[in-house]
């Protein structure tokens, strides 16, 4: 099950910085060979159309059993246009029904 709690020491997380699926996809990889115990991930790092459910849950079934600690707040980045808190909420939402722990 994926969890935050339950360990008996700090939780080895690896902060994932990739800008696209693309990029994540190889972080997240890396991470796993090297024993991490979860993720954090900024969605609103990823451009708008990878910000879908397909993309979303490839990201967090590759995580595997992995948890994965997701934040959306930046109403998106200066080339696109700026989102509603009401979109913000729908897209964690989103995450949240394809993987993510919160």
């Amino acid at each position: 099950m994926k969890t935050f709690l339950g360990y008996n020491r700090p939780v080895l997380t690896t902060m994932l910085k990739g800008k696209c699926k693309k990029e994540l996809m190889f972080e997240i990889e890396v991470a796993r060979l090297q024993g991490t115990d979860a993720f954090g991930m900024q969605i609103d790092l990823l451009p708008t159309v990878e910000r879908n459910r397909a993309d979303l849950k490839d990201l967090f079934d590759a995580m595997g059993d992995k948890p994965a600690y997701i934040t959306n707040y930046t109403r998106g980045n200066i080339s696109e246009k700026a989102q509603s808190d009401e979109e913000l909420v729908d897209e964690m939402y989103m995450a949240l029904e394809c993987g993510a722990t919160l």
